[in-house]
């Protein structure tokens, strides 16, 4: 008599979960050989803890993850014809919306639409036009005036020359590092990110000439990485969890006292639209969530830093 194997247990002991759905390109038709992979936050940085490829009929099923409210999972075209995005059509993943997974059971998402991939192109040189080999090349979206979040990094060839691929329609900021020198700046010879010049990308767009002439030799050692943001009593949500009443956030303890504090409320893991204020009034469509906040603090010269609040209990009516 055969019998059917229950899921292997994961590292907490309990029955993995999956994520799935289905990949669609800009026609709506389904889209093989997508590469999909999820997230987890650990205590250093994110790590990819599944992955699968599109199906001819642009499916895709995670299988194995560890049951847990808080997952991210990025859509990559590996031909990059199409753009990259987060769940649920987001550029960068700190604002990516959270995907939960339950012990042996299926998350299947709403599909997923790629458009065509846009680039940024250019070449950065220092002196008298010599090329800047192993160069870095950081990408910013900006989402809002002055406010960034970092996307990803790339490395300029033997000849200073860089491309960075499958860019969703966004506006962007671009920083570079020479790693001989030490030498940087932001794009147009602009000093920090706050100061750069946007760069605006349209859906398939590819924007190109868009290089630097760094500061050539450095006699004085490279500065050291900005310091961040430090948190030392995380924000918390206050208020009575009904529908019609209105709740709010604190401020929490931050070293240095931030000049700026910027909100994203989420219910049950998904961004609420134009919700980036510190209240907000309860409606039916919270019933029965869980409400968190994403809280950044920004300072002049320093990282920003963002933190998470904890999970309230379910709204009620």
């Amino acid at each position: 008599m055969l019998g059917v194997l229950a899921p292997a247990p994961t590292a907490s002991g309990l029955p993995p979960g999956s994520i799935a759905g289905v990949v669609r390109d800009d026609i709506g038709a389904p889209f093989e050989g997508i590469e999909v992979t999820v997230w987890d936050n650990v205590g250093y940085g994110e790590i990819v803890v599944g992955q699968d490829v599109t199906g001819a009929d642009g499916a895709y099923q995670v299988d194995g993850i560890d049951p847990d409210a808080y997952y991210k999972v990025r859509f990559s075209d590996q031909d990059a014809a199409y753009a990259t995005e987060w769940h649920r059509n987001v550029v960068a993943g700190t604002f990516a919306t959270w995907v939960p997974v339950a012990e042996g059971e299926v998350n299947t998402l709403p599909d997923t639409e790629l458009e065509p991939g846009g680039s940024i192109s250019g070449r950065l040189t220092v002196g008298a036009g010599t090329p800047v080999d192993q160069g870095t090349v950081s990408v910013w979206w900006q989402y809002a005036p002055r406010s960034y979040a970092w996307m990803e990094e790339h490395t300029t060839d033997s000849d200073g020359r860089y491309v960075i691929p499958a860019l969703p329609a966004a506006t962007y900021a671009l920083s570079f590092r020479d790693p001989a020198s030490g030498a940087t700046e932001t794009w147009n010879d602009q000093g920090d990110i706050t100061s750069a010049t946007s760069i605006v990308v349209a859906s398939g767009d590819h924007v190109t000439g868009i290089g630097a002439l760094l500061g050539g030799v450095v006699t004085e050692p490279p500065a050291p990485p900005v310091a961040a943001v430090v948190n030392h009593r995380l924000p918390l949500i206050r208020g009575i969890l009904r529908v019609g009443r209105t709740i709010r956030v604190t401020k929490g303890i931050w070293t240095p006292a931030p000049s700026r504090l910027d909100y994203a409320w989420y219910a049950s893991g998904r961004l609420i639209k134009r919700a980036d204020r510190p209240r907000l009034t309860l409606t039916r469509k919270h019933l029965g969530k869980r409400m968190t906040v994403r809280v950044t603090a920004s300072a002049p010269s320093y990282q920003s830093l963002t933190v998470r609040t904890a999970r309230t209990a379910k709204v009620r009516r």
